[in-house]
């Protein structure tokens, strides 16, 4: 066995002992599933978690989201976000509880990655809202957490001893796909991939797991997954891994936007705004 499967077969076994999602998330899944439940039964669920309303509510009142007003109550957090926006907060806020950050070998900070996520699910609100509501039941969880398998990965390079060394090569790297070829370099699978792994070992949605493996190379993807796969890749293109939107980064994604055959109009105008309000 090559140093490579090593490394991927003790990722896998990483993946295996990760803890089960909490009872909450669970019932979230169940009710956005459910045909017959609404925003009253969501309403219901999220009060009785304490951490979650929390979270909820600040996120409503984040500058990013960019919503007028004070959000006060989870009924009216519920009722601007819709159900599945608020199981994409309710996953992120599980994901951070469940798994121990430490993005060292990254050169990131646990605040860092969380503001990236938040960032990423804010812009992709802001953005699809204009281009396709229906897709946000997929694309806006998918945004909160596509990016997990990094801390899988990170633990993997300490306890490997490859940390110092993947360090060295990444500070100086900011495209997303160099990204990728360094992670197979060292580990030999990259970060999406093992974020997919833990969806499907969480059971989450099919699809949304289909359309995070499918962003690393949307030019492949099949036609009805491939405006989700370029909606992520977009995203994350231009939400830099220090949790920033710059100028840069910006013009970056618009790149992909031709290639997708989108207006690059609507995406600049949302990706300002995400920007402006972020830096508040």
């Amino acid at each position: 066995m090559n140093i490579m499967d090593v490394h991927i077969q003790s990722i896998a076994q990483k993946v295996r002992s990760l803890p089960p999602l909490p009872e909450t998330i669970i019932k979230i899944q169940q009710v956005c599933n459910d045909p017959n439940s609404g925003l009253k039964e969501l309403t219901h669920i999220v009060e009785h978690d304490p951490m979650l309303t929390a979270n909820l509510l600040r996120h409503a009142n984040s500058p990013s989201f960019g919503f007028s007003g004070s959000i006060k109550s989870v009924e009216h957090a519920v009722a601007i976000f819709g159900m599945t926006v608020v199981f994409g907060f309710a996953l992120a806020s599980a994901v951070r509880n469940s798994i121990k950050i430490n993005l060292s070998p990254y050169g990131l900070t646990p605040a860092a990655f969380i503001d990236s996520s938040q960032l990423q699910s804010a812009l992709m609100y802001h953005w699809y809202y204009n281009v396709d509501k229906s897709k946000l039941d997929v694309l806006v969880p998918a945004a909160f957490i596509n990016e997990v398998g990094k801390i899988v990965i990170a633990a993997e390079l300490i306890v490997s001893g490859k940390k110092d060394d993947f360090q060295k090569e990444i500070k100086n790297i900011q495209d997303e796909d160099a990204i990728y070829e360094l992670e197979r370099k060292f580990i030999g699978t990259n970060n999406l991939e093992v974020s997919a792994d833990i969806f499907e070992h969480w059971r989450l949605a099919k699809y949304m797991i289909m359309a995070i493996r499918a962003s690393l190379n949307p030019l492949t993807a099949n036609d009805e997954l491939r405006p989700y796969a370029w909606a992520l890749k977009i995203v994350r293109t231009a939400v830099v891994p220090s949790g920033k939107i710059t100028a840069e980064s910006i013009e970056k994604a618009t790149e992909h936007l031709t290639l997708a055959d989108l207006d690059p109009s609507v995406f600049r105008v949302s990706a300002a705004k995400v920007r402006n309000t972020s830096k508040d």
